[in-house]
């Protein structure tokens, strides 16, 4: 814990302003500033333990009221739920100053990876309060210090914290910025990127356009056809803890295919956030249900007669492509949101194909880089003129982005071996697939394994193999392809790895075509792990038998030759 104020302005302890606890004041030396308050910056405990004293509290909550471009992510209750569930993973920075006994401004930030107690490492990032869950990042100040006070809550933190760039992930509209074009030296140590918002103004008459169209009436009388359609909102902590880990668990499969990233299952914490969000009245939480089942959600976080898209979205990758259930709750969503008399939903910028669909708004935010480093100047502004350049060219920055990481990431798992192998399958001629009689009586393969269907937290525990040359990454989102085309999936697990996966395709239950393969099931693809292969031969009985139990075929068509021997060795013949 260390908190430094000026030295010129040094205060006796019987002058401290009640705000403050006495211990936690210090001097830093060689540090002026002009404004009649005095500035001090707090760490770890003492960041707490003022956040819960209620004269501070009070302080805090007018100076919120007074900032005119405050979001929900600098008030009270976020700052603190945030504070308090991740304090022991990166450190609390409070900047403060005080006038007159009140509070003049608030800079709430965090050095991220620092434990307390512990000494940052040099290049550890200073980020606003909220990290990646909060959407907008800035400091609160009353009108008549809105840029002197960052200018000097910038200087106590790149004094006290030197080698630590800071960053703002998005500043809202209206945060003053005229000091870093006026001012010399901020010119210099500040870099500005310039984001377009998507928004959604709900008092607009084409709110929810898209429900409009043609294409997604379409699939809304597609999806009633399942059974009936209702968007349900989440009102009461237990409900929400319910199902919280369901949403979770999409949100995470979707996210591992696209960007290799798994966020709930790689931080615990989140969900303890989200929980102590709810208990404060921050989130909105709505689902998409077709007979009672879960096809999408939407955690947003909701202050101001805003909503924001800031906890996260998820939908069943089941049929996606056919029903595009996401899109559908956010269009349901923007209209119970004008109903509730929401003036905006924002979709949060990020240049998605999606919400430019959904939004009937636009506007600007800005990302803020400070550093008095001049490599890491140099490296943030070729950062944002290739930003610039993409954009001008009609790339999203973010698939360029995904492209170069998807490419390396390849690269660092490829293997001659597999390589080999791969070039070796490509020369092979593809077998020819076979029809296979489903029998009429109840098979009785023998032994068999408890398998799951669909299952996304099976395929999520996919582990990659040296020399198979398939990647985590690939074999993720090559499930999320198969899910949302129709396929289904029979795996079977054991100690928190995938062991085996068949694809398979069903005729649909509510079609009756005379497709040639209409009333076939077919095998897409068979996967094992090496450490599966013992059991490999009681895994397809296993799936044999399930597949039949479906019911709805009367031909099983497969070009493995394994699979194939395992129908044939309990009795299938060939049509």
């Amino acid at each position: 814990m260390q908190v430094a104020m000026d030295s010129q302005n040094e205060l006796r302890e019987d002058q401290i302003p009640a705000l403050l606890p006495t211990s936690t004041v210090a001097d830093v030396p060689d540090t002026h500033f002009k404004n009649t308050y005095t500035i001090e910056l707090l760490t770890g405990s003492a960041v707490i333990e003022l956040l819960q004293k209620p004269e501070f509290q009070k302080s805090l909550d007018a100076l919120f009221e007074t900032c005119t471009w405050a979001t929900v992510f600098q008030g009270r209750p976020y700052i603190t739920a945030w504070y308090q569930v991740y304090c022991n993973k990166h450190l609390p920075v409070l900047v403060i100053a005080v006038e007159n006994g009140q509070l003049a401004g608030v800079l709430p930030m965090a050095l991220l990876d620092t434990q307390p107690g512990d000494r940052p490492k040099k290049g550890k990032r200073i980020t606003g309060a909220g990290h990646y869950d909060a959407e907008y990042q800035s400091w609160l100040a009353v009108p008549a210090y809105g840029e002197s006070f960052i200018k000097d809550a910038l200087a106590k933190l790149l004094k006290m914290f030197p080698g630590h760039p800071i960053t703002f992930r998005y500043l809202p509209p209206g945060t003053p910025l005229h000091w870093l074009k006026n001012d010399k030296i901020w010119r210099r140590y500040g870099t500005l990127q310039t984001y377009t918002r998507p928004l959604i103004n709900l008092d607009q008459p084409d709110h929810a356009k898209l429900l409009k169209s043609r294409q997604f009436r379409n699939k809304l009388n597609r999806l009633k056809r399942l059974g009936e359609v209702q968007l349900e909102c989440i009102t009461d902590i237990a409900s929400f803890k319910t199902i919280l880990d369901e949403l979770a668990i999409l949100y995470d499969f979707r996210f591992s295919a696209l960007f290799n990233k798994h966020h709930f299952r790689d931080d615990p914490a989140r969900k303890e956030l989200l929980l102590e969000l709810f208990r404060r009245q921050l989130l909105h939480v709505t689902i998409l249900k077709v007979n009672g089942k879960t096809f999408a959600g939407v955690v947003g976080v909701s202050g101001n007669e805003w909503v924001y898209l800031s906890g996260f979205s998820c939908h069943s990758p089941f049929e996606a492509r056919a029903y595009s259930p996401g899109l559908l709750h956010f269009s349901f969503l923007a209209k119970k949101l004008h109903e509730e008399k929401r003036q905006y939903f924002d979709l949060t910028p990020g240049y998605d194909s999606y919400k430019d669909k959904l939004a009937n708004q636009h506007d600007e935010v800005h990302e803020l880089m400070v550093s008095n480093d001049p490599l890491y100047q140099i490296k943030k502004r070729v950062r944002k003129y290739i930003h610039t350049r993409l954009l001008a060219a009609g790339i999203r920055p973010m698939t360029a982005e995904l492209t170069y990481r998807k490419f390396f990431y390849r690269l660092r798992h490829l293997s001659i071996r597999a390589l080999i192998k791969k070039m070796g399958k490509g020369l092979q001629k593809e077998a020819v697939a076979r029809r296979y009689v489903i029998p009429a009586n109840e098979l009785m393969p023998g032994a068999t394994i408890a398998l799951e269907k669909d299952n996304l937290d099976h395929l999520l525990q996919f582990r990659a193999e040296k020399g198979t040359g398939i990647t985590r990454w690939d074999f993720v989102a090559n499930a999320m392809f198969r899910l949302e085309t129709g396929q289904h999936c029979f795996t079977w697990v054991e100690n928190d790895r995938l062991l085996t996966c068949a694809w398979f395709t069903f005729p649909k239950a509510d079609e009756n075509n005379e497709a040639a393969n209409s009333n076939a099931i077919e095998l897409k693809n068979l996967y094992c792990h090496a450490a599966g292969k013992n059991h490999l031969q009681f895994f397809l009985y296993s799936v044999i038998a399930a597949v039949v139990k479906e019911g709805r075929g009367q031909v099983l068509i497969s070009n493995d030759q394994v699979f194939n021997l395992a129908l044939e060795a309990v009795g299938f013949q060939q049509e």
